[in-house]
């Protein structure tokens, strides 16, 4: 398990193992200066988890939020948000963890630790059914 990706303990049960980001939605980054800067990355998984628990049953997307922590650098080179899914890999250091995302968000951020958690499931609904 990582030292500078820490993941919400329920995500981890309901997918069985920590989850692919390839193919997600993102749907905002947001960025924050308070006490210090973050950057908070709210995505929807391509895969619904495999184990969710029974007052699930009615949600089908799963989105949640990155929070990249403690920044040190930050490049965004594309936002084209809108449908085009990106895939987004964690890249530890000695001393930080690198955040690279491709797609329709080309990003890489560094940070000394980022959290994935905030799950909030919710229904998409076929209006052709």
């Amino acid at each position: 398990m990582s030292n500078k990706v820490y993941y919400d303990p329920f995500l981890l049960k309901i997918y069985n193992k920590v989850p692919s980001f390839e193919a997600v939605r993102v749907n905002s980054m947001d960025f924050q200066c308070r006490n210090f800067v973050f950057v908070n990355v709210k995505c929807v998984m391509k895969e619904f988890p495999q184990s969710p628990p029974r007052h699930w049953a009615n949600f089908n997307q799963l989105a949640l939020t990155i929070l990249i922590q403690t920044l040190r650098s930050v490049d965004v080179r594309q936002v084209d948000m809108y449908d085009v899914p990106s895939d987004i890999r964690f890249l530890e250091h000695d001393d930080c963890v690198d955040v690279h995302i491709v797609g329709g968000v080309e990003a890489v951020v560094r940070a000394n630790d980022v959290f994935v958690g905030d799950l909030s499931p919710y229904a998409v609904v076929d209006p052709y059914r």
